[in-house]
């Protein structure tokens, strides 16, 4: 992973509660149970502390979301946990479904953060496992395809001022390198996410494995009223 994103909160359990709300929970996602090959799948870098919507819109064609998470980071019985509430409502309220983790634990099996009707190059989803890490810096596999929002700390909504920086990070949706996700409804497709030697992200959408279509997807830090800023690019 490249150095700037990948630097770890190496820090004792009191200074993780004293910063909390202000740490990013990653979820890096791997194929087998040990985590320690080549990061694959569906991953997420997402904010403590505040209320995230439309996660998975990224994976849906730009459909919005209807569940919201928020993750908050407590301390219970000498172990520091990471709550992640996903709330029924768009401004997190409701009665939310709770998943929890043990920060420290190596490897547990994905969370189904986003649902998706889909398969991922011949994988189910259930087989995928995630690495769970807190850092001070949003955190990604290299050579994924990363959606990246932020804040729109500068109050304009016109993309005007530097937006886009790790200051201003929510959450980010990774994609590993040549991941093909292949969807069934309403008819079946699949899209792959890559990375170029140039760092351009692209998508290839190929309608039932005859039509496809290579698109360039990377995208300059842009302004979205709803969601602040986003920006697509190569980690």
């Amino acid at each position: 992973m490249k150095s700037f994103i990948i630097f770890l909160l190496i820090i004792s359990f009191k200074s993780i509660i004293a910063f909390g709300q202000g740490l990013f929970v990653n979820f890096v996602p791997f194929l087998t149970e040990k985590c320690n090959e080549e990061p694959f799948g569906i991953g997420f870098s997402i904010l403590s502390g505040v209320c995230i919507n439309n996660l998975g819109s990224f994976l849906q064609n730009g459909q919005k979301t209807s569940s919201s998470w928020y993750f908050e980071i407590t301390e219970y019985e000498k172990s520091t946990i990471i709550s992640g509430f996903n709330y029924p409502d768009s401004d997190c309220s409701g009665f939310p479904e709770v998943s929890r983790f043990v920060y420290g634990v190596e490897c547990v099996n994905s969370p189904v953060i986003v649902p998706i009707n889909a398969t991922f190059s011949g994988y189910d989803f259930s087989s995928y496992y995630t690495h769970v890490s807190l850092s001070k810096v949003p955190m990604f596999p290299d050579d994924s395809v990363v959606r990246g929002v932020y804040s729109n700390a500068d109050g304009s909504s016109d993309g005007s001022g530097d937006t886009c920086t790790f200051d201003n990070f929510v959450y980010g949706t990774v994609i590993t390198n040549n991941l093909l996700i292949k969807y069934q409804f309403p008819f079946e497709y699949t899209d792959t996410y890559s990375c170029s030697s140039n760092g351009t992200a692209y998508i290839n959408m190929c309608e039932e494995n005859e039509k496809c279509l290579k698109k360039n997807i990377s995208l300059e830090c842009n302004s979205d009223e709803s969601n602040g800023h986003t920006q697509i690019f190569c980690s």
